[in-house]
């Protein structure tokens, strides 16, 4: 099997994130090279589902498909881990219904690969094929403070790991298929990429590969910039 074919992207955003557009979306089409890249927005209303919508034809991204979701605003304080694990499921459905791609890509709308990505995971994923055929999750470095920056990669950059974030993670079809994401409205503290480690970590292997660094994009110095 080629490139072609191979990846499922998915991204889910919100207006919070909209000082990254630009970069973001521009970055994906390059890197997405004719790849189905599904969006889905849950921002409450439609004006930024609309605004994304126009630029995404202005730009002739033809490959990208974007949603909206109407998420509930209450309860309040599950209200981002309600937009995440809402999006990333239904994402999860499309991918499931009507894609046969061994791989499904989750690439969030603050995070910019480079844009030989698809290659990257591609090589991560014939070496992990050959040393770890029981892989579940490979994932990128992109975020200072939680992931291993200072991994010692002279003998591999593959690193076993417990928990893989989802910022830009591949997640086997099989995995997929067995799991979806959750999150626990009586423990708001851990994120569905958690759940999704702790589920599938029973049954796969979870890494990272230190070859493939992201940008991280912030403003003001946060992650984000507006409350939901």
């Amino acid at each position: 099997m080629g490139m072609k074919d191979k990846f499922f992207i998915a991204v889910y955003t919100n207006q919070v994130k909209d000082y990254a557009d630009g970069p973001f979306f521009d970055n994906l089409f390059l890197l997405s090279k004719g790849e189905p890249v599904f969006i889905e927005d849950n921002t409450i209303g439609t004006q930024y589902y609309d605004n994304l919508k126009k630029y995404f034809s202005e730009k002739n991204y033809d490959n990208f498909r974007i949603g909206h979701l109407n998420i509930p605003e209450h309860p309040k304080e599950s209200q981002f881990q309600r937009n995440v694990c809402d999006s990333v499921n239904s994402l999860r459905n499309i991918y499931l219904e009507s894609f046969s791609a061994p791989y499904f890509l989750i690439i969030e709308s603050d995070v910019i690969p480079q844009p030989c990505l698809l290659e990257q995971f591609e090589c991560s994923i014939d070496a992990l094929n050959l040393a770890e055929p029981n892989w579940g999750i490979v994932g990128a470095l992109y975020y200072q403070g939680f992931h291993n920056y200072g991994f010692d990669t002279r003998d591999t950059y593959l690193e076993k790991t417990a928990h893989c974030l989802s910022g830009c993670t591949v997640y086997k079809r099989e995995l997929i298929e067995k799991y979806p994401f959750r999150y626990d409205p009586l423990n708001l503290g851990p994120f569905p990429d958690a759940f999704m480690s702790y589920d599938a970590g029973s049954d796969y292997t979870l890494w990272n590969d230190h070859r493939i660094k992201c940008d991280h994009l912030h403003i003001n110095g946060v992650r984000m910039s507006k409350r939901l």
